[in-house]
């Protein structure tokens, strides 16, 4: 499990979440454990001669693809995961462009999530966080380096967005006014505060789309429906 791990994190983003679920049945392994891994070595083995293509971006823009699955794993915390693509910054304009895949992760999520709505706000805070690392890493090649203390407008000179699925936690992010933005669980309520003040400051756009277009739905979970084509 361990060199699919590598593979999985370099080159061979559509076994993650499989082999993250997967390591989650180390402790307590049956039999059927080890066929599951047989076969995830398989398709690793078939994916692996899928190649990630790296188009040519005349404007760089950053879309982040967010989601999670509530209570999936066997411990009864929640996966989340995350697609980074390159693209046009016409995309925000809604115009069709090309993507290029250029970061991804899947993991349990820290805390064990109360709701649906609680997982959906660690996995877009991890994403936000990731966005922000590649956006400050593409503008030290775009522009140079910069001081540590302008990491804000550096980062906002990327233009991105974030994109989920989740109607009640995009509703609270881009509407709610209320205390911990109308959220029940307090502690998601703080950390849906910390997000929103993350995008402000950053000038990331928040989007929402409709399950069926959630690329990163193949982060989240291992099922013949969620695997990526």
């Amino acid at each position: 499990l361990g060199q699919l791990q590598w593979l999985a994190s370099q080159a061979v983003p559509s076994i993650q979440a499989g082999l993250s679920l997967l390591m989650g049945h180390q402790v307590g392994a049956t039999v059927s454990t080890l066929l599951a891994a047989n076969k995830l070595a398989q398709r690793a083995r078939w994916d692996s001669q899928t190649p990630l293509r790296i188009h040519a971006h005349k404007e760089p823009c950053l879309v982040t693809f967010s989601d999670a699955s509530w209570m999936t794993r066997k411990s009864g915390h929640s996966q989340g995961g995350h697609l980074v693509f390159l693209t046009d910054a016409s995309i925000l304009r809604e115009r069709e462009c090309p993507l290029s895949l250029i970061s991804w992760n899947s993991s349990r999520l820290a805390r064990v999530a109360r709701s649906t709505s609680a997982a959906e706000v660690q996995a877009a805070a991890d994403a936000d966080d990731e966005a922000l690392y590649v956006r400050l890493a593409l503008y030290e090649i775009l522009f140079g380096p910069y001081p540590l203390a302008k990491w804000g407008p550096a980062a906002s000179a990327i233009p991105a967005a974030l994109v989920l699925d989740c109607r009640g936690v995009y509703d609270a992010l881009a509407r709610s006014e209320s205390a911990c933005l109308g959220l029940k669980d307090k502690k998601s309520g703080l950390e849906a505060l910390a997000l929103k003040q993350s995008l402000q400051e950053c000038h990331t756009s928040l989007r929402w789309c409709h399950s069926a277009a959630q690329l990163a739905d193949v982060m989240t979970k291992d099922t013949p429906d969620s695997r990526a084509p």
